[in-house]
């Protein structure tokens, strides 16, 4: 069974989005765009933590990759 901690929120939840920013990023060096996804692990929206968070915090980070980009 996975945990919440290990989905990621827009799979579970919805949040009522006012702002969006999406961001197309390509790596020429396949090191340098594994570090940069590592560090960004640690911040992107989990299931428990966006269904715990309060309407005034509302604010995640989603990651998502292209086909070709895996």
């Amino acid at each position: 069974m996975m945990e919440l901690e290990d989905i990621q929120h827009y799979l579970l939840t919805r949040p009522h989005a006012t702002i969006a920013q999406y961001n197309f990023i390509t790596f020429q060096n396949a090191e340098a765009g594994r570090k940069w996804v590592g560090a960004l692990s640690e911040i992107v929206g989990n299931a428990k933590t966006v269904m715990a968070a309060s309407e005034t915090d509302m604010r995640w980070v989603s990651l998502a990759f292209t086909f070709n980009g895996l």
